[in-house]
């Protein structure tokens, strides 16, 4: 009981509803847009291997039990290459 009085908890949506929304300006779609092209780009340039873990991981969301059966590879080679892959990915995109 004591700890609690200590340390107010603040609902989230209270604090959603204190947050003002971002204005969305020209900048911001030139930023999204470009942001967009470069990492296409960035995938397209890595092997074939990690781009494949990636892409079925990030953008299709799959877990990586599926992603290990979709790629015929255990799933810590699978977990490996996401991690490797994303390095690549960071270091190019910098």
């Amino acid at each position: 009981m004591r700890r609690r009085r200590r340390r107010p908890v603040e609902s989230l949506s209270d604090v959603a509803d204190r947050t003002l929304p971002a204005a969305a300006g020209a900048d911001d779609e030139v930023v999204r847009q470009t942001l967009g092209a470069d990492i296409q780009a960035a995938l397209n340039a890595l092997p074939e291997e990690f781009r494949a873990a990636i892409v079925l991981r990030d953008v299709a969301g799959l877990p990586y039990a599926e992603i290990s059966e979709a790629l015929d590879v255990p799933v810590g080679t699978v977990r490996s290459r996401i991690h490797r892959g994303r390095a690549l990915l960071r270091e190019s995109l910098r």
